[in-house]
């Protein structure tokens, strides 16, 4: 199996249409993501193979997932997070959530200047071609604890630290399961790196820390529909 091909559709796309609900436009429920995990055991999917990759492969596959990160930043009307330029003393946290099938949503938190901002938005995207045909934007109001309280809560949980997913089983090649690509830019240092949808890695100590990331931006900042269930 390809799995730079699977990245790209994991990211962007999906190609089959089974696990699909009824509402295309909802998240997927526990009984989705259920149905997704028995997809990966009916078709015998090797849990291990991101793990056997060596160390070539995964630097591969990690400029693959960087050039797909591109194409989501500038279809969401973003700068390269990568190439952007910033003082020292700002900082940029960016969490792409993608449901597996045509629902992306993106949780942006930055400091510019001494002050703190947060912007959420929700892509629609085109089953076939991965295009994005609607976007829906919103601004996030102050969190329910101050901004330095909730980036120290997830700066606690590893944002800054956590590794990519094709280093420890984090990532499972499966199309429709939904994934989370996590960037970050402190100190003019950027890292990215992108998990499976916890839900289903839920073993991994490390899926369980994005997780708890991702819950926390759903419960700081009230955005219901990004929060991880069934942890």
């Amino acid at each position: 199996m390809k799995l730079k091909a699977i990245l790209v559709l994991t990211l962007l796309t999906s190609s089959c249409s089974q696990l699909k609900t009824a509402n295309s436009n909802a998240f997927p429920t526990p009984t989705d993501f259920e149905l997704a995990e028995k997809k990966l055991n009916q078709t015998e999917v090797d849990k291990d193979y991101i793990g056997k990759l060596s160390l070539d492969e995964i630097k591969k596959e990690n400029r693959n997932l960087k050039e797909t990160i591109v194409k989501l930043a500038k279809s969401s009307n973003l700068s390269i997070l990568e190439t952007t330029e910033m003082p020292n003393d700002d900082l940029e946290a960016r969490v792409w959530r993608h449901n597996g099938w045509s629902k992306m949503w993106l949780f942006v938190l930055k400091r510019s200047n001494g002050k703190w901002s947060a912007d959420f938005q929700e892509q629609t995207l085109d089953e076939e071609t991965g295009k994005v045909i609607k976007t829906s934007k919103r601004k996030i109001g102050k969190p329910k604890s101050d901004w330095e309280s909730v980036w120290k809560k997830l700066t606690n949980e590893e944002l800054l630290t956590l590794p990519s997913g094709f280093e420890n089983n984090g990532w499972l090649p499966c199309p429709d399961c939904g994934d989370v690509t996590i960037e970050t830019k402190v100190n003019g240092n950027y890292r990215f790196y992108a998990y499976t949808e916890p839900y289903l890695g839920s073993d991994i100590r490390e899926t369980k820390q994005v997780a708890k990331i991702i819950n926390i931006i759903a419960e700081d900042f009230n955005i219901k529909e990004f929060k991880a269930d069934n942890l």
